[in-house]
């Protein structure tokens, strides 16, 4: 946090966020490859100016603020993914129950459907695809943000990774300046983080996986072999009326609701035992086709 200087009393303050977390799950298998979650969370938030006067050195805090939040989930999942194929789903429903000690109450159903489709065993070549959607309801409905490219970017080429709107009209402020408290969603690369924000959300992913320069320097197999990806990536974000895709108004990045869309191209490689991608990034608009230069992304993880 910022530190700051209070010249009338002589003290230097900056404030100090904490997140106090307990919570348990319990699993019961149907099969190898599906079950049923369940669990309960409970989330204590504070924010505490913590102060320092500059002659006496003493140090104390004052509390500004504190949440208090418990949450019960349910959660199906199916997974029966192998190499190159199979499916990989969860539907999960939240809620924060009206009872006296809880800050908020809402209610949050999601969707996370993912599909791989075996294109060439030999050359592991796979088509990828994904379906989220998010839903929240209640009187403190959740908002979802959607855009970027994932929460383990370590360096990328845009000005701001987050986008300043979302920063300023939903964070600063409000409950959601605490990081467990955002839904961000992603990815949608080539945009910021929270480009997009609303109650409720679709992403659509397409992802196009097969190796990069093995054919011409078969040698890199033994180094470890350099895949990559050819993307779409689309997302919608609203609250009230869904957007229709088709309507040219619903394409404006000014606006907090609509559409945004993208694709590019990159390399997947291994690197000190963890998986790189590497992603270039264009915004799109189907009505002005691409909108933007190229953007790009180092991050870690295997899938989207």
């Amino acid at each position: 946090s910022q530190l700051y200087f209070d010249s009338i009393n002589g003290e230097e303050f900056y404030d100090l966020m904490r997140n106090m977390n307990f919570g348990f799950i319990v699993q019961n298998p149907f099969s190898k490859f599906s079950r049923i979650e369940a669990g309960v969370s409970n989330n204590y938030l504070e924010r505490k100016e913590e102060r320092t006067n500059i002659i006496t050195l003493k140090e104390y805090s004052i509390l500004k603020e504190s949440y208090n939040i418990i949450n019960y989930n349910i959660k199906y999942v199916w997974d029966n993914t192998r190499q190159l194929s199979g499916n990989r789903t969860f539907l999960e429903y939240a809620v924060a129950p009206n009872i006296n000690n809880n800050d908020f109450m809402y209610k949050k159903v999601s969707l996370d459907s993912r599909q791989y489709f075996k294109i060439s065993y030999k050359s592991q070549t796979v088509l990828a695809t994904r379906l989220f959607v998010g839903s929240s309801f209640g009187r403190d409905a959740r908002i979802f943000a959607i855009g970027g490219s994932t929460y383990n970017t370590f360096f990328h080429g845009d000005e701001e990774l987050l986008n300043p709107v979302y920063r300023s009209n939903i964070m600063n402020g409000t409950e959601y300046q605490y990081l467990i408290m955002n839904n961000f969603q992603f990815p949608i690369r080539g945009y910021n983080i929270g480009q997009k924000f609303g109650n409720k959300t679709m992403i659509l992913n397409l992802e196009l996986r097969l190796p990069f320069l093995i054919y011409y320097f078969p040698a890199v197999k033994y180094l470890g072999q350099l895949f990559g990806v050819f993307f779409i990536d689309a997302g919608v974000a609203w609250n009230d009326k869904f957007p229709e895709f088709s309507n040219r108004d619903n394409w404006d990045l000014l606006d907090n609701e609509g559409w945004i869309m993208s694709y590019g191209i990159g390399p997947r490689f291994n690197f000190f035992g963890m998986p790189w991608k590497l992603d270039y990034a264009w915004q799109y608009n189907p009505y002005k086709g691409t909108i933007s230069s190229r953007k790009w992304y180092v991050s870690v993880g295997f899938d989207f």
